[in-house]
């Protein structure tokens, strides 16, 4: 790993023009600039260390964090609904933009309801007539195209 520290003009030299002397050039330089400064350049590599064992460490971590999230869904489905509905909301407060996104396309499917549908499924099918009742005679052939269900309910209650 190598690290760009001193000023490049544009124009000095093009880089991969075949001139090894550049790179060789560029290694000098880099290598006097790290005598004179080593503190910071072994704070530079020390990081760079840090940050292959943290990700080397949360790759050890998720089989535990998948375990944890196991216990807790299991803990959370005991709770009243109100409990969960707390915690979730408490959870939603502490949530990025992008992750109310990602929620939001996750729900959206989850809370479309066809009321016009549910309403005979659940034994008053008259109230969806009725709903449909207050459409023109353009408005209920364009109903009628919307599913085999609603085709059904306009042409039962006509």
């Amino acid at each position: 790993f190598e690290i760009c520290l001193s000023p490049v003009k544009m124009g000095d030299r093009p880089i991969g023009d075949g001139d090894s002397h550049f790179g060789a050039e560029h290694s000098r330089k880099f290598g006097e600039w790290e005598l004179t400064h080593p503190s910071l350049t072994t704070s530079v590599k020390r990081s760079i260390t840090d940050s292959m064992d943290v990700v080397s460490a949360q790759k050890k971590t998720r089989l535990e964090v998948v375990a944890e999230q196991k216990r807790y869904l299991e803990e959370f489905t005991q709770w009243t609904e109100e409990s969960q509905v707390d915690f979730l909301c408490q959870l939603l407060t502490r949530m990025s933009h992008a992750q109310h996104s990602q929620i939001n396309s996750l729900l959206e499917p989850l809370l479309q309801r066809d009321f016009i549908m549910a309403l005979p499924a659940r034994g008053v099918p008259h109230i969806s007539a009725s709903i449909l009742s207050y459409l023109d005679a353009e408005s209920l052939l364009a109903v009628e195209l919307v599913s085999q269900g609603w085709q059904w309910i306009v042409v039962r209650f006509q």
